[in-house]
């Protein structure tokens, strides 16, 4: 049996924008609904084929990805797979870059801090669960794809070690980047 866990194509957003942390609540929704600007790389689209089933998030970054990968045979789309949500402060007028906020407040998410968003380990629950989805999935199914979210298959990932799943190849952070789990029978 196999797990894949790849990470959806760059989406078609503006990190670089000035903005203040109160300002996430649109940010966030902004992200979420935006598309994805790259193609898939080869070696992503030739993994992603071999698979027999494949699970999207419910994001539309996630279902694009699913499309550019040209899969068809996608099994379930569920926001039980949708990336951990940064929190948020709900005051405060300092102006960052949204990329300089993602990295303070994910730090701060796992550092207990979850104002506005999931907490770490309401994330963490939910990764556990949803790694159950995907290993009877790979039961059912022999292989199965997740084109998720970076954050969200990190957790994945941990939970499949936890459950005697073996990494062939571990994560990355990068768009497109993929880890693959098989379970020793």
């Amino acid at each position: 049996m196999k797990i894949i866990l790849m990470r959806h194509g760059k989406p078609d957003f503006d990190f670089s924008r000035r903005v203040k942390a109160t300002d996430f609540a649109y940010i966030i929704h902004e992200y979420d609904t935006a598309g994805i600007v790259d193609q898939s790389p080869t070696q992503a689209m030739e993994l992603a084929q071999q698979c027999n089933a494949v699970v999207v998030s419910d994001l539309i970054r996630s279902r694009l990805s699913a499309h550019a990968l040209k899969l068809e045979n996608i099994v379930l789309t569920s926001a039980l797979f949708k990336e951990a949500p940064l929190p948020y402060p709900s005051k405060g007028n300092l102006k960052l870059s949204i990329s300089i906020w993602v990295v303070l407040l994910r730090i701060a998410w796992l550092l207990g801090y979850s104002q506005n968003g999931e907490s770490f380990k309401v994330a963490s629950n939910r990764a556990k669960e949803a790694a159950g989805v995907l290993m009877q999935l790979a039961e059912e199914h022999g292989s199965v794809l997740l084109v998720g979210h970076g954050v969200m298959n990190r957790l994945l990932a941990k939970e499949l070690r936890k459950q005697g799943w073996r990494a062939e190849i571990s994560p990355g952070s990068k768009h497109w980047a993929f880890g693959v789990y098989e379970y020793a029978t």
